[in-house]
């Protein structure tokens, strides 16, 4: 049991209550403010909680660290050659993501430093995302809490490259909703020098604002047994439109993500339900509805390698923003919706126990995962 992440919980659930606009210390100052400052302190808590891990915890601090350092000796002129090897000769990935690390090492050659700066860049775009796309505090605590129990184990302790094109993902979600074109597209290819894979998002842009959300959430549910068994040629078509994902190709023994797969279909199929009513109540909505049927035509890609998860995320991040607009327009009564939030967040809390693994921080002793140490 993940004891840091526990705390992290609680913390979630105190400053709730703190910054609550039924809180009488919380008269006369605005939801939106309180609101604001809530998240501004969890997301401090949060990246703290990043920053300061152990380099043994997440499947690849460690190795990042290693690249942080070899590119500290690298000169500028390879930095910049890198670009044509990745993108002319196709060797390599991602010449974009070594040209940051040297750009920060002109202000430091701390990797802690980096991290924290890694962390800063991506809860910032995360706290904006909640902020424009939330009313309530109640909401945002829900979508802190599933983000502890979903998301927590990529973006507060894992893939670096990712993280930092997903927090570009989240702040070009704005440029879609005002309908900036050349804003959007622009922050996406740039976050595609970092993690080519954002590319899948660019789509997302001319689909988002399509307000036929019926045809389209109901069509992927209809096809998603034809999606599972044409899985492998979806695979060859991302292949061929972002460059990503040749590993996945063939396929891992035991893929399939298969607790993922069924809490979010059982919300998918909540979402369809409820679809008239939800819609009705959250007009906005229409936006989360397109990024889930989209998440949902990338998840046969799990059975394929689990790492295609990579993927659905920048889709099912929505989940965040989707679930409780789903409890608060199915629950009509007050004392309902409380019901299913306090039932909802319980099993999220159940998820965080049961899945998380280990956390150390940086000053405390953690063994390396042995696939990090060399053969001697």
């Amino acid at each position: 049991m993940n004891e840091v992440s526990i705390v992290v919980i609680v913390l979630i659930f105190i400053f709730a209550f703190v910054f609550s606009p039924d809180n009488q210390k919380n008269r006369g100052i605005s939801e939106n403010v309180l609101r604001k400052r809530y998240i501004i302190i969890i997301c401090s808590i949060l990246t703290l909680q990043s920053a300061l891990r152990n380099v043994g915890v997440g499947a690849d601090t460690y190795t990042y660290q290693m690249s942080f350092e070899r590119t500290l000796s690298i000169h500028w002129d390879a930095i910049f050659k890198n670009f044509i090897n990745v993108y002319v000769n196709k060797e390599g990935k991602d010449a974009g993501y070594n040209l940051l690390e040297k750009i920060f090492q002109l202000f430091s050659t701390e990797y802690r430093v980096f991290l924290f700066f890694i962390a800063i860049v991506f809860f910032t775009a995360f706290g904006r995302f909640l902020y424009k796309n939330t009313s309530r505090i109640s909401d945002v605590m829900f979508a802190f809490v599933l983000y502890m129990a979903l998301f927590y184990g990529f973006f507060s302790i894992t893939g670096l490259r990712q993280t930092l094109a997903t927090a570009c993902a989240l702040w070009g979600f704005e440029y879609i909703k005002q309908k900036k074109l050349w804003k959007f597209t622009l922050i996406i290819l740039a976050a595609a020098f970092l993690h080519k894979s954002v590319l899948i998002f660019l789509p997302y842009y001319f689909i988002a604002n399509i307000k036929k959300t019926r045809a389209i959430y109901f069509g992927v549910l209809l096809f998603l047994p034809f999606l599972f068994m044409l899985k492998d040629q979806i695979m060859h078509f991302i292949i061929i439109t972002t460059g990503s994902y040749e590993e996945y190709l063939h396929g891992l023994k035991g893929a399939g993500t298969y607790t993922f797969t069924t809490l979010f279909l059982l919300v998918y199929i909540m979402g369809a339900i409820y679809i008239k009513k939800i819609l009705k109540k959250h007009p906005e909505s229409y936006r989360f509805y397109n990024a889930l049927s989209i998440a949902v035509l990338f998840i046969p890609l799990t059975y394929i390698d689990p790492n295609a998860m990579r993927a659905v995320q920048y889709f099912s991040v929505f989940l965040m923003l989707f679930i409780p607009i789903c409890i608060d327009s199915i629950a009509v009564q007050k004392n309902n919706r409380q019901i299913i939030f306090v039932i909802a967040i319980t099993i999220l809390i159940v998820l965080v126990i049961k899945t998380q693994g280990e956390y150390k921080f940086m000053w405390q002793e953690m063994p390396l995962d042995p696939n990090y140490i060399p053969d001697l």
